[in-house]
């Protein structure tokens, strides 16, 4: 996959993050709101990483951002499917993300994973 590819798939991953989120704030003013235990952001600047993401776990976000599944991410990495999903919870939590898109299009605005990294894996 070419540098080209990859920043088209990031970019329409970020458009939905942020489509996601404008379609919750619009929920939650309305009164369409999900507890839970995840304090509200007061604005749209992106959530720092919680808690320090592991060389496993960010070798799984590269190729959750390459749209692999778990099971392929599984074979790939020599893990067990489990394994690789208890990562994408860990990830999501870290992140915070609500799903994979969100959770990539968080990392790259945070800085957890450079554009340049996403290239070099192509």
């Amino acid at each position: 996959m070419d540098s080209v590819l990859r920043a088209e798939i990031l970019r329409r991953y970020e458009a939905h993050a942020q489509r996601f989120e404008q379609h919750a704030e619009s929920r939650r003013r309305r009164g369409l709101v999900v507890l839970d235990d995840e304090p509200q952001r007061e604005s749209m600047a992106p959530a720092r990483p919680v808690g320090r993401i592991t060389g496993t776990e960010l070798r799984i976000l590269e190729l959750v951002a390459q749209g692999l599944t778990d099971k392929q991410i599984a074979e790939h990495e020599g893990l067990s499917e489990f394994t690789v999903k208890s990562h994408v919870r860990s990830l999501f939590r870290k992140l915070p993300a609500k799903n994979r898109p969100h959770a990539v299009a968080t990392a790259v605005r945070t800085g957890v994973l450079p554009l340049e990294r996403l290239a070099a894996t192509a």
